[in-house]
């Protein structure tokens, strides 16, 4: 074995043991806190009630109930109570926790970490070592630069690790084919990307850099299979209703802002909502008998009602917004947008690893803003210095950017959890940067060299 391929294998050791780095600080702080490591399988109600290592609200509301119909009945579906419960939120972004829940039983969530860690780990690895080959110490403090701005949402389990990790490995399979025109590159890349869709469909903007880099017309059947996650996801949302949940949040912060009230969970929306809700809804959360009053209302309002309630918080949204609330909307998107280029600005933004004191904060963003002003010029170099592909790299990276703006026009954006799934594309522009930064000093070098007094 050569010299240069054990330093790409120990290289990417390297970044395994530096992207396993916030599983096992998340392992600690759970076992600190006393929650579970193995999760209970055999009943769905202490399976969504059980605390775990990894669980988010997201989890246990939104991809833990079909994911464990699908698992024991072939379907997604629940039966609580002697009575049948279908599931119909996020159905299809839950097929990702099957393979891990059929194979790894009731550590599955700790199986969802570490893959998805280490395949992080992988496509960051092999993106920089493509870009800047041979160059180890440049690629791990690249490595070292972008892991406090993931490090946070990686070890979830949701769906930022595996989305991102399939983004990365679809742009590096999109460089080799950009390169050496290899119909295999695009398959693999056309694969990842389409994985990335499935859980967010969003990311299908990230095919326009593909589609001009097509070098024959044939190669355009390759991209085919991205039909089929938009197509499920259009289909979900046709039969139940919007999978976002964008006016309920956003009625949620409308209320935070004009009755100043402070709502710290789902149930405290119903509570101030009142009635009015209700009688929508047309339907009381005590059809779901699991025992668990507050996990009735979560079933009812996200899985069993999920499409008759995003249409009725639409409706009280609509009805109670006003012009001050569409100027103040304005202001927050682009906000939000520039939040997403420069986290440091961001009002709300999430304490990573309970870093509570003054101190630690203030390091944290002047970190943060140090990452997105190299962010913004590796940006701006990639579009001016790159080729066709590159640019619309970028325009695909704004418009992403722009649409994560649009989440949350009425406050409350989670910058470092957009900034996780745009993690690949930002790794991209920067190594791309040094990558022609490094080509100008040897270029600048040789021509000293050539014209110095000893070379005459």
């Amino acid at each position: 074995m050569g010299k240069i391929q054990l330093d790409r294998i120990k290289f990417h050791i390297y970044l395994m043991l530096l992207y396993l780095l916030p599983f096992f600080l998340r392992l600690l702080n759970g076992l600190r806190r006393g929650l579970a490591l193995k999760i209970p399988l055999d009943n769905p109600i202490e399976l969504l009630t059980t605390p775990f290592v990894g669980r988010s609200s997201d989890t246990f509301l939104y991809y833990l109930p079909p994911a464990y119909g699908i698992l024991k009945y072939g379907d997604p579906i629940l039966i609580l109570g002697g009575k049948v419960v279908r599931m119909c939120y996020r159905v299809v972004q839950s097929w990702i926790l099957l393979p891990f829940m059929a194979s790894f039983d009731g550590y599955f969530s700790l199986a969802y970490l570490i893959f998805f860690s280490l395949l992080y780990s992988i496509g960051v690895g092999l993106l920089l070592w493509h870009l800047n080959p041979r160059r180890t110490t440049l690629n791990l403090l690249l490595a070292l630069l972008l892991l406090p701005v993931v490090g946070y949402y990686l070890p979830f389990v949701m769906l930022e690790a595996p989305a991102s990790s399939f983004l990365i490995l679809y742009l590096f399979f999109l460089l080799l084919y950009v390169e050496g025109g290899n119909i295999l590159s695009i398959i693999l890349g056309v694969l990842f990307l389409s994985l990335a869709i499935l859980l967010r469909p969003e990311t299908i903007v990230a095919i326009f850099p593909l589609v001009v880099s097509l070098r024959r017309f044939s190669h355009a059947f390759t991209l085919l299979p991205v039909v089929i996650p938009l197509s499920l996801n259009v289909s979900q949302t046709l039969s139940c209703g919007d999978q976002s949940n964008f006016f309920m949040w956003n009625y949620a912060f409308h209320l935070e802002r004009t009755h100043g009230v402070k709502l710290k969970e789902v149930g405290d929306l119903i509570n101030v909502a009142g009635n009015r809700i209700m009688e929508c809804v047309g339907e009381s959360p005590d059809v779901i008998r699991s025992g668990d009053k507050k996990l009735d209302l979560y079933l009812h309002m996200f899985q069993v009602k999920g499409d008759r309630y995003s249409r009725c918080f639409r409706k009280l949204f609509l009805s109670e917004a006003n012009a001050k609330e569409i100027s103040f909307a304005f202001k927050q998107v682009s906000l939000n947008f520039l939040s997403v280029l420069f986290p440091s600005i961001s009002p709300e933004l999430r304490a990573m690893f309970n870093l509570n004191l003054p101190l630690a904060k203030f390091l944290l963003r002047l970190y943060l803003g140090l990452y997105g002003l190299i962010t913004v010029v590796s940006l701006g170099c990639a579009f001016i210095c790159g080729d066709r592909t590159l640019r619309f790299t970028v325009l695909s990276y704004l418009f992403l950017s722009l649409l994560y703006a649009f989440y949350n026009p009425l406050g409350h954006f989670d910058t470092l959890r957009f900034k996780t799934y745009l993690s690949g594309f930002e790794l991209l522009f920067i190594a791309y940067g040094l990558k022609k930064v490094s080509a100008k000093s040897r270029l600048q070098a040789w021509q000293r060299l050539y014209h110095s007094p000893e070379s005459e």
